[in-house]
């Protein structure tokens, strides 16, 4: 449970349609590289590879929450025209205002394991300068069920979650270690936009009957 806000200092290049970038990521992971564990900058926001930026680095066995601000091109492919000398490009983009899931330092937004958009006229935006409020729960699998994932946006669980995911098994995934432990946070980056996101508050409770803050 966290609550953030933020403001833009975009330099303008188009792409952003007035954001900066890039977002950040709440993180969970049980890398071997523990609290050392990095991702790339820029489009990896600080957990995932960024193969068009020639960037390897990832943090695996992990669950990323992305909070996506920015548009990049995240995947681009050569399409050549039967008859024509003249090649196409057909260019993939992450969406701006987007909550995603992923898994294993990847976030490309062609295969998340979820993604939802915001939608500004119902619900506001992510990065508009105003505190946000964020719930993430996660009820692991037992013999009488399959384990769920569920993120709420400003409300908590009084509201309907803007990202369920059912059928998540963290340890399975080896998100978490073999004891069931991970290491819990956050991360981001930046390119050439800036943008600063402030983590105001946050909790963490995993024993029954507690509660967030």
């Amino acid at each position: 449970n966290n609550n953030y806000n933020n403001y833009n200092n975009d330099y303008g290049n188009g792409k952003a349609q007035g954001w900066g970038g890039e977002g950040f990521a709440f993180v969970i992971q049980s890398s071997d590289f523990k609290t050392k564990a990095i991702g790339c900058p820029d489009r990896g926001i600080g957990f995932a590879k960024d193969e068009y930026g020639n960037c390897s680095n990832y943090i695996s066995n992990s669950l990323a929450i992305e909070f996506d601000s920015y548009f990049n091109v995240t995947k681009f492919s050569v399409n050549p025209q039967q008859g024509y000398s003249n090649i196409s490009y057909s260019y993939t983009y992450s969406v701006v205002n987007t909550i995603s899931a992923f898994v294993n330092g990847t976030n490309d937004h062609n295969d998340p394991i979820t993604s939802v958009q915001v939608h500004p006229l119902l619900t506001g935006t992510l990065f508009d300068g105003k505190i946000h409020q964020v719930l993430v729960r996660y009820i692991g699998p037992s013999d009488a069920s399959v384990g769920y994932l569920f993120v709420y946006l400003d409300g908590g669980e009084s509201t309907q979650p803007i990202i369920s995911i059912s059928n998540i098994d963290l340890a399975a995934m080896k998100v978490l270690d073999s004891d069931g432990k991970a290491y819990i946070g956050f991360t981001a980056s930046t390119g050439i936009a800036a943008q600063n996101c402030d983590i105001l508050n946050w909790s963490f409770c995993q024993l029954p009957g507690c509660a967030t803050f």
